[in-house]
């Protein structure tokens, strides 16, 4: 019976680091960079009020190795990213907030795209991207898509309806 509790907390273990992991690998700072280890570990440790090393954090996050936050820094980990500390430990929840965030890399994937100044008055009028607003925009942007391709498909039906003559030089008189 021991061993059947052993293996299933193997289980939730390895849940939490491949999340852990995925978690520092999708949710980036603006710049698109990963959170460092150093602030993470300086969130945690200001957080919980025990210092927490960057080298201990980087256990954390590395595959090959057991460690794992404590039940007592795991919701700080979970704060410094920004997600419930559910995120962890419910499937329902760690499915849900997953969706949440590949709809804000899509939408921040998307402001790529724009210009300098289109970008200002878009983070002007957002501010960083909620998971609501991004489903929002990511949906308003999908219709746009959606449209344009129409537009386009139209456009290259009528196009190919209509040829165009063949070209030839004008001929020389010599």
């Amino acid at each position: 019976m021991a061993e059947g509790r052993m293996s299933e907390r193997g289980v939730w273990n390895a849940k939490i680091k491949k999340r852990l992991i995925d978690l520092r690998a999708t949710v980036l700072k603006p710049d698109g960079s990963e959170h460092s280890l150093g602030e993470i570990a300086r969130h945690v440790s200001a957080a919980t009020e025990d210092p927490v090393s960057r080298q201990l954090v980087s256990k954390w996050f590395n595959p090959a190795l057991n460690n794992l936050p404590t039940e007592w820094q795991l919701p700080h980990v979970a704060a410094f990213f920004a997600v419930a500390k559910e995120f962890f430990t419910d499937d329902e929840a760690h499915r849900t907030i997953m969706k949440e965030i590949a709809d804000v890399i899509a939408l921040r994937n998307v402001t790529k795209y724009l210009n300098d100044e289109d970008t200002q008055v878009l983070r002007r009028d957002l501010g960083d991207f909620t998971p609501e607003q991004a489903k929002k925009m990511l949906a308003a942007v999908q219709q746009i898509k959606a449209e344009s391709d129409a537009a386009d498909s139209a456009r290259d039906s009528r196009a190919k309806a209509v040829p165009l003559p063949a070209f030839r030089p004008p001929r020389r008189e010599s």
